[in-house]
């Protein structure tokens, strides 16, 4: 089915709801230079401003879906578009139906459905205009020492063979006094950055999406810590799962220092302490 699809041109996708203004297609490649950031978002406010003015220096465009928000994620988006911005590189989309929570209920959802995250997130990849493709989430910010070396690897990886690349996060928490800390040891690797193409494309887990990658496309590691991954206490950070059996030993750890943290139970074995500006430091 890979090679088949390699040998397309494009492949058209719709959704089982009839919903013709959501149906979209992908192409077997794009030949424009650059890498587009495809960066999903749901009430994001507290986050999306430091997440955006962290990458758009090192990203030639950024392809913004909003799923509905219904916080100020919007307009911290344009007001961050109409300040920074001046080059055009957000382009801002909406997609407004409810999604699938993961673990039974995505399992239990069609991946051809408008309510699947499969079909969501392609459908935001269709929009990427660029020779690769980088998965940034709205709770993701790059961090500042790194983004010179990371602007480098995304001009790098143009100029050879085409591979997919896992990138490096670290998770930061934030307590409700606006401390935040640095869970040590907590580096999650995925791959994030990985060629248009047909090929690559979004496909259905037992409890989530996750990348489709062909054995042509070689996985390779961006090995330095290039972003930290934000949960703050005062939020829901787990509102998108539909259940607190947790499949993996990542989210179990996750779902552990969360409540460490909320709870005031912060270890220095555990935690770093980063400070009250440690956020506003990233995008100086």
């Amino acid at each position: 089915m890979a090679w088949f699809s390699y040998l397309k041109r494009r492949e058209a996708f719709s959704n089982r709801e009839g919903v013709a203004a959501y149906d979209f297609s992908l192409l077997r490649s794009r030949a424009e230079q650059g890498v587009s950031a495809m960066v999903r978002v749901r009430n994001e406010a507290q986050k999306i401003s430091h997440c955006l003015r962290s990458i758009l220096p090192v990203f030639d465009e950024i392809i913004l879906v909003d799923n509905a928000s219904d916080d100020d994620t919007i307009d911290i988006v344009r007001d961050v578009i109409r300040r920074e911005d001046s080059a055009g590189k957000i382009k801002l989309f909406s997609y407004p139906y409810r999604l699938a929570r993961f673990g039974p209920e995505h399992a239990a959802t069609p991946d051809d459905s408008l309510h699947s995250a499969v079909y969501y997130t392609n459908w935001t990849l269709s929009h990427c205009t660029r020779r690769y493709v980088c998965k940034w989430d709205g709770d993701m910010v790059l961090v500042r020492e790194r983004r010179a070396t990371f602007q480098e690897f995304l001009h790098g990886i143009q100029l050879g063979r085409r591979a997919c690349w896992t990138l490096s996060g670290q998770t930061v928490y934030r307590d409700e006094h606006d401390d935040y800390y640095l869970a040590r040891g907590e580096v999650n690797k995925e791959i994030e950055v990985f060629p248009y193409s047909l090929m690559c494309r979004f496909k259905k887990r037992p409890h989530l999406e996750s990348l489709q990658r062909p054995v042509i496309f070689p996985k390779k590691d961006f090995t330095p810590v290039c972003f930290f991954e934000l949960k703050f206490v005062d939020e829901d950070e787990f509102s998108h799962w539909s259940e607190r059996e947790w499949p993996s030993e990542r989210k179990r750890r996750e779902w552990a220092n969360y409540q460490l943290v909320r709870d005031g139970q912060v270890s220095t074995e555990r935690f770093q302490r980063l400070g009250r500006t440690f956020l506003d430091n990233q995008v100086l």
